[in-house]
C-alpha cells in the first residue's frame, strides 16, 4: 500500500516539475522575443564615452548574468566605443552642443548593471535624424540610468 502511494507521489511530482519547466521555457522565449523597451535619452552628457567594457571582466559577467548572449555582448563591446558612433556623438562637446537632437534619437534599453544602462540605437528607427547623428548599422551606448526614461 505504501509503495503505491510513493509511486503516485513521485508521478505527481514529476508532472509538476515538467509542467513548471515547460511554462518557464515559454515565458523565457516570450521575454527574449519581445523587443527592447523604448527609452528617451534625457541627458546626453551622462553617456559614457569610453567605459572600457572590453577590459572590465566584472561588468561583462554582470551583463551575461542578465541573459545577454555572448554574441550580443561582443557587438555591444565593439559598437559602444565613440569611434563607432555618428560624428555628432563622438565627443562630449559635440553631444552637449547637439543635446536636443540627441534627445530625439530612438533608443532601446538592452539591459543594465550597476546603474549603467546599455542602449541600442537602431539604424532603421533613426533615419529621420540629421546625417551626423545616424549610421547605417546599429550602435550601442552606455549611459547613467538616471539620464533616461521610458517612452510612454
Amino acid at each position: 500500500m505504501h509503495k503505491k502511494i510513493y509511486i503516485l507521489i513521485y508521478k505527481v511530482l514529476f508532472v509538476v516539475i515538467i509542467s513548471t519547466f515547460i511554462i518557464s521555457c515559454s515565458l523565457f522565449r516570450a521575454t527574449m522575443n519581445s523587443p527592447f523597451k523604448t527609452v528617451v535619452i534625457n541627458d546626453p552628457g551622462e553617456i559614457y564615452s569610453s567605459y572600457g567594457l572590453s577590459e572590465n571582466e566584472s561588468a561583462k559577467q554582470k551583463i551575461l548574468d542578465k541573459g545577454i548572449s555572448n554574441e550580443l555582448l561582443k557587438d555591444i563591446i565593439t559598437y559602444s566605443e565613440e569611434s563607432s558612433w555618428p560624428a555628432l556623438m563622438q565627443t562630449l562637446d559635440s553631444r552637449l552642443k547637439n543635446r536636443e537632437k540627441i534627445m530625439n534619437v530612438k533608443a532601446r534599453l538592452v539591459t543594465s548593471f550597476d546603474d549603467i544602462c546599455i542602449l541600442v540605437i537602431p539604424a532603421k528607427e533613426n533615419k529621420h535624424l540629421p546625417v551626423g547623428l545616424r549610421l547605417k548599422k546599429d550602435f550601442y551606448i552606455l549611459i547613467n540610468c538616471d539620464a533616461i526614461y521610458y517612452e510612454e
